[in-house]
């Protein structure tokens, strides 16, 4: 991921840090991703590190003065119909909702008021 000043992941930031970003009108970026099984030839991770490249592409794209805290990746997201491939790890609908939602207000609490998934 490309780092400037205004581009930063959020578990590099102080708590201060952070609150500097949000006041600052910062938008939060959350890459989402699974890990599932991709056949024979494609390692679990396939789905993470599409996820991971995107990010770093968007970052390049956007504005120099427009701030973006780039949260930790969610790796593991609701691949219920891969479930029966080894190694596949899965959240219930019900789960990856509340997941999903209780980050989503700890990014709130913290004071950013945009959160990109």
């Amino acid at each position: 991921m490309p780092h400037t000043d205004l581009h930063t992941r959020w578990q590099d930031q102080t708590p201060y840090g952070l609150a500097a970003l949000a006041a600052a009108g910062a938008v939060a970026l959350w890459p989402l991703a699974a890990i599932e099984q991709h056949g024979e030839h494609l390692p679990l991770s396939t789905d993470l590190d599409i996820a991971l490249g995107l990010t770093a592409a968007a970052l390049a794209q956007v504005r120099a003065d427009v701030p973006v805290c780039v949260l930790p990746p969610l790796a593991v997201g609701m691949s219920l119909e891969h479930t029966h491939f080894p190694g596949t790890l899965s959240f219930s609908p019900q789960t990856a909702l509340a997941v999903m939602t209780e980050i989503g207000e700890s990014v709130a609490r913290a004071g950013f008021r945009r959160l990109v998934l």
